[in-house]
């Protein structure tokens, strides 16, 4: 997403001190702007706006951009939980691309739909977060961890809420880790002195 702004401002990628962009054919309002500026400047010698009308306009830009952005994701959403409530138990190939306590997040990868999977759908065994490993392990050695592939079955659609709820369908989540292994611990050895002496 692009973030206007009235500063002179670098291009990392490109190696210059001073940076523009705009798209041809224009098609966002910050190329427009561009474009008269560019204009008035070759006609009239000078840059005609001020920095704090451009700072203005490009705030109120930029703050456009995101709502156009968030709507975009929400329209998005909308249409595949109202594709998804008809259908109730379909399954799909997802992958695992959150955990929490309470359960774990999943993208399906037919449709492009996240939902979660609540640890109670999980299955009998206890779950427990271990945020260093991104993971939720059962006691009985069942684990989940990020980018695991899974099966899901819809399980409950709310398009009210927009929320998405799977369940498992046939998994093989990530098998349990090995054992940790105690390393030995180095100890100091003495110290000699140099020479022989006392």
């Amino acid at each position: 997403m692009a973030i206007y702004s009235a500063l002179e401002d670098t291009h990392y990628a490109l190696a210059t001190n001073q940076y523009c962009h705009f798209t041809s054919p224009i098609r966002r309002y910050p190329d427009l702007v561009v474009h008269r500026q560019l204009s008035r400047l070759l006609k009239q010698g000078r840059a005609p706006a001020d920095v704090q009308e451009l700072d203005v306009l490009a705030r109120h830009c930029s703050d456009c951009e995101r709502r156009a952005e968030a709507a975009t994701r929400e329209l998005v959403k909308r249409r595949l939980l109202a594709y998804l409530a008809d259908r109730i138990g379909e399954e799909y190939d997802a992958i695992v691309t959150g955990v929490a306590e309470y359960g774990i997040f999943a993208q399906g990868e037919q449709i492009p739909a996240e939902g979660r999977v609540h640890v109670s759908a999980l299955g009998s065994e206890r779950f427990q977060l271990d945020e260093d490993a991104q993971s939720l392990e059962g006691g009985k050695g069942k684990r989940f961890r990020l980018g695991d592939r899974i099966r899901v079955a819809v399980a409950r659609v709310d398009q009210e809420r927009l929320q998405l709820d799977w369940r498992l369908a046939g998994s093989d989540p990530s098998p349990p880790p090995p054992p940790r292994t105690r390393y030995p611990v180095k100890t100091k050895r003495p110290r000699q002195t140099r020479g022989g002496g006392k």
